[in-house]
């Protein structure tokens, strides 16, 4: 069955016929008006994105601001997402639209996660990447590397926004809740939960898979 994407998630273009990969585009259009959203790169078949958490984005069209909610659906029926991707021929991270959806298939779909953590904690937390996967940095500011699956464990490095790693080992969750792996004898992040509504509370992820699947 197919899960539809949400904002704040993970999702994965799916493998339609053979390599058709997804485009990814400065505003969610394709023809009619507004123009057509400038090609921005391409996110082959399986490739992971991450689903921004923003319901609104605001871009320069033509000369003037254009307010696009996020998901949007335009007058062809298309529903576009405003992701977060690698781009694989600059490798660079990339913030952009891709459609849900084209002529009747569906493109794009949810990344389900699964309970990644060791047990330091009662409370499991979500995990996209599996031992031996590669994943990309996708913060601005970077990751930090630490010595230990600790926030307090001594700095030993950092990587920039799209650095792309390979994990290892099984996924590690200490008392504060955050998601940790080995790359390969030292510790980075994946995710850590955040605070929202009653019931609502998200998870900010570090590190997008380069892959759906390991």
């Amino acid at each position: 069955m197919t899960t539809r994407p949400t904002r704040n998630s993970v999702a994965y273009v799916r493998d339609i016929k053979g390599d058709r990969p997804n485009r990814i585009r400065a505003w969610p259009q394709k023809g009619r008006e507004p123009p057509e959203g400038p090609f921005m790169g391409q996110a082959p078949e399986l490739s992971a994105l991450f689903v921004l958490d923003v319901a609104q984005v605001s871009i320069p069209v033509g000369g003037t601001t254009k307010t696009f909610s996020n998901p949007r659906t335009d007058p062809d029926g298309r529903v576009w997402w405003y992701v977060r991707a690698y781009d694989r021929d600059t490798k660079t991270v990339k913030d952009g639209w891709v459609a849900e959806n084209e002529g009747g298939q569906v493109l794009l779909e949810s990344l389900p996660s699964h309970d990644g953590c060791t047990a330091l904690m009662h409370t499991q937390r979500p995990s996209h990447l599996w031992d031996g996967m590669q994943a990309c940095v996708v913060p601005a500011i970077g990751l930090i590397i630490r010595s230990d699956p600790l926030n307090t464990a001594s700095v030993v490095g950092g990587l920039p926004v799209g650095s792309v790693v390979t994990v290892t080992g099984e996924a590690h969750c200490d008392t504060d809740g955050l998601v940790w792996w080995r790359i390969p004898k030292d510790w980075i992040c994946e995710n850590e939960p955040i605070q929202g509504p009653p019931d609502e509370d998200g998870v900010a992820w570090y590190l997008l898979p380069m892959r759906s699947q390991p």
